[in-house]
């Protein structure tokens, strides 16, 4: 099962705090030349190479380039001001003013809200989509890979994947997609690796969802995925998932 994801990886590199910060700072301090050579029409992934190829393995600092690019395209479209008069930048959102600083603060709000959000007890796994999480969560980005269950490709709205090597849920990836045709319904799909088993031997494995007062189970197949359909939109705030590698299966 391949459990990997891009829009994911600043997640899982905070849950196991392996961060490559020296990589991100070299990467940021080059970022303003970065984006002045790409508006001035240059080829700037050759001038800049390292930067173009930590940004292809870095979300944080895709979106740091993403928000400077935007707003120094916006300062180049707008009206040039009176030369004796001082703008007043000060209704601008601080990420435009500090894109060092942005980064580092959704790099902490999403760790701190994966530790808020996520539990274990011995073989147990708990994670609860709090609004805190959904919120510091990067967006996905571009179709993801069918649905063994389903056959068909889908644009996922929540994509979060954590890495744990030495926990009995070692890896745990949870995608929500819209479900078609019902705007106001969602699939959430759930895939798993466990420390002493691998896929195509991850059957049987019973996943439970809860949202409020409903509950609904279902056993993961062979590679470790289980998929439930019909999921009310508005109950994702709150929804958790529940793992114990080590529980049988009881009704729910």
């Amino acid at each position: 099962m391949n459990m990997r994801n891009p829009v994911v990886d600043l997640a899982r590199l905070l849950v196991n705090r392996q961060h490559d910060e020296q990589a991100c700072s070299a990467c940021l301090d080059r970022l303003d030349d970065y984006v002045t050579a790409q508006l001035a029409g240059e080829d700037y992934v050759s001038l800049f190479p390292a930067v173009a190829h930590h940004m292809d393995s870095c979300v944080a600092c895709a979106e740091a380039y993403s928000l400077l690019y935007i707003a120094r395209l916006t300062e180049a479209e707008a009206v040039a001001p009176v030369p004796s008069i001082k703008p007043d930048l000060s209704f601008l959102p601080p990420r435009v003013r500090s894109v060092g600083e942005v980064v580092q603060d959704q790099a902490t709000r999403l760790r701190d809200a994966l530790a808020a959000a996520v539990s274990r007890t011995g073989s147990r796994l708990r994670v609860t989509l709090t609004e805190a999480l959904l919120e510091a969560l990067p967006r996905p980005q571009g179709p993801a890979l069918a649905m063994r269950s389903a056959g068909d490709l889908d644009q996922a709205t929540v994509a979060l994947e954590l890495e744990e090597p030495q926990a009995q849920v070692n890896q745990l990836r949870l995608t929500v997609y819209p479900q078609p045709g019902s705007p106001d319904r969602c699939r959430v799909r759930v895939e798993l690796e466990l420390v002493d088993r691998s896929w195509p031997d991850l059957d049987q494995v019973p996943v439970l969802l809860t949202i409020g007062s409903l509950r609904r189970q279902a056993l993961t197949d062979n590679w470790g995925e289980a998929v439930f359909s019909d999921v009310p939109m508005d109950g994702l705030v709150g929804l958790q998932i529940e793992i114990d590698a080590a529980a049988p299966l009881t009704s729910v």
